[in-house]
């Protein structure tokens, strides 16, 4: 006799809340904070309490003031990700709702390619050639 266990699992992508909204917007010489919070109040209907979709505020790695932030028929997850990454932050929604910015470590782009580079690069995939034959 097998016995079997069943499981529910409810995953939540939350960032449909954040594509579904598609606005024309311009915000110039306000903060990342700023131009998320009134994206929340205006855009999002701010908490559940008042008929919002309880989106709030998380973690803001940095409060840089933006000097132009322009968008023309574009979800608020686009406008948020477009603002962040001019100031070097990347952009999330998480499970509670919480937009947040965290400060990026990728190099900017462009980057030289020279010959290390080309060598590192070779040699990882010849490594990963030889551990995917076990």
């Amino acid at each position: 006799t097998q016995t079997f266990k069943t499981y529910e699992v409810e995953c939540t992508d939350n960032s449909y809340l954040l594509f579904r909204r598609i606005m024309t917007r311009t915000s110039e010489n306000i903060s990342l904070g700023g131009i998320a919070s009134a994206l929340i109040n205006e855009e999002l209907g701010g908490p559940v309490a008042t008929g919002g979709d309880g989106v709030t505020l998380g973690d803001l790695d940095y409060n840089q003031v933006i000097p132009l932030v322009q968008g023309d028929n574009v979800s608020v997850y686009d406008y948020l990700n477009d603002a962040a990454t001019s100031v070097g932050q990347v952009f999330s929604i998480d499970n509670d709702r919480k937009i947040n910015f965290r400060s990026s470590s990728l190099p900017s782009a462009p980057q030289t390619i020279d010959e290390n580079i080309v060598h590192a690069w070779d040699f990882f995939h010849k490594m990963s050639d030889l551990t995917s034959l076990y």
